[in-house]
C-alpha cells in the first residue's frame, strides 16, 4: 500500500479540492499498475491510498503529476505491505525519519 500524505490546514476547502482533483488524475494516470483505494483526512493531513505491487515505480510516476500541481501543500510518501504488518518504508522526502497515518 502506497500512501501519499499531504499536510493540510483543517477546513481549507481549496486545498482539499486540489488534492481530490489530484487523486482523480492519479487514478487515471497510474492505471492499470496501481488501484486507488480511497483517501482519508483529519488531524492536519490527507492521505491517498494506492494498491500496487511496485510502490517505488508508482511513486516515481505519481511524483511527476504531484510536482506539476499547486495548492496541494507538502507531501510525504511511504509504503508497507497490504496486510498492514511492518513499518512504513519512506520514499519522500529523503530526510524524513518517521511516517505514520493518524
Amino acid at each position: 500500500m502506497l500512501v501519499l500524505q499531504f499536510k493540510m490546514d483543517d477546513g481549507d476547502l481549496r486545498q482539499f479540492d486540489a488534492i481530490t482533483a489530484l487523486e482523480s488524475e492519479l487514478e487515471k494516470w497510474l492505471e492499470p499498475d496501481a488501484e486507488l483505494d480511497g483517501h482519508d483526512s483529519g488531524s492536519g493531513e490527507m492521505n491517498i491510498f494506492l494498491r500496487t505491487d511496485n510502490p517505488v515505480e508508482i511513486f516515481k510516476r505519481a511524483k511527476l503529476l504531484i510536482d506539476s500541481r499547486s495548492g496541494i501543500g507538502e507531501v510525504q510518501v511511504a509504503y508497507r505491505s497490504l496486510d498492514g504488518v511492518g513499518d512504513y518504508v519512506i520514499l519522500w522526502p529523503p530526510d524524513l525519519r518517521e511516517f505514520k497515518v493518524v
